[in-house]
C-alpha cells in the first residue's frame, strides 16, 4: 500500500499481524539491512577518495559545471 505525503514524497506501507508497518527498504525492494552492510563498506572507499587529489579536483570540476548549469 502506497501513502502520498506532500508533493513527492511516498512512503511504502505493508500489513504486519493487524496493523500496517513501514516497509525498510527504501524504496528499492533491497532490505534494509543489506543496504546498510554494502554502505558499510562502500564508505571508506569513498571518503579516501574524495579526500585524494584526484578527488578533489574532481570535486571542484564539478562545483564548477553545477554553477555554470544554474546561472
Amino acid at each position: 500500500m502506497l501513502r502520498k505525503i506532500g508533493a513527492s514524497l511516498t512512503i511504502k506501507y505493508r500489513w504486519r499481524g493487524n496493523r500496517m508497518a513501514k516497509k525498510k527498504d527504501y524504496g528499492t525492494g533491497i532490505p534494509k539491512h543489506e543496504i546498510e552492510s554494502l554502505a558499510r563498506c562502500l564508505l571508506p572507499e569513498i571518503i579516501k577518495f574524495f579526500e585524494s587529489e584526484e578527488g578533489k579536483r574532481e570535486f571542484e570540476d564539478w562545483k564548477a559545471v553545477k554553477e555554470k548549469s544554474t546561472e
